[in-house]
């Protein structure tokens, strides 16, 4: 008896596995909107600053990047809303670059942080053309 049982439990699993990979195919409701993600402010440190803030469209996606810093403007970091894959980094008055970060999610991203009194500004660039845009100096 127990045989049987077995058999007919393969097939209905099989079933399960197939039902399943195909709902995840569906269309979710709560699917990024690239021209809408960037709307909310996100969450930001305690006691941080924002010492410079850029936006722009790029293909469809409303970016935000802003260059923060901490209370004594000792330690600087990037905060940015992009899509995934947007490598994150900050760049001092020679265009020398620190602290590269690649966004893991649709929306807002934080650098690594850097310690340093010099202006830096913040940069990104983006995954699909290698296209940068940074903010001003801070």
């Amino acid at each position: 008896m127990n045989i049987l049982k077995k058999r007919r439990a393969i097939p209905l699993l099989g079933l399960l596995v197939m039902l399943a990979t195909w709902l995840s195919f569906i269309p979710s409701s709560n699917a990024v909107n690239p021209s809408t993600i960037c709307n909310n402010s996100g969450k930001s440190e305690p006691g941080s600053t924002t010492i410079q803030e850029r936006r722009q469209t790029f293909r469809g996606y409303r970016l935000k990047l802003q260059l923060r810093s901490s209370k004594k403007n000792t330690i600087k970091w990037v905060r940015a809303c992009v899509p995934a894959g947007t490598v994150l980094y900050l760049k001092d008055a020679s265009d020398s670059t620190y602290t590269s970060y690649t966004a893991g999610v649709h929306g807002w991203n934080f650098g690594d942080k850097l310690r340093t009194k010099a202006p830096v500004k913040a940069c990104a660039m983006h995954p699909s053309d290698g296209r940068e845009f940074c903010t001003s100096l801070g």
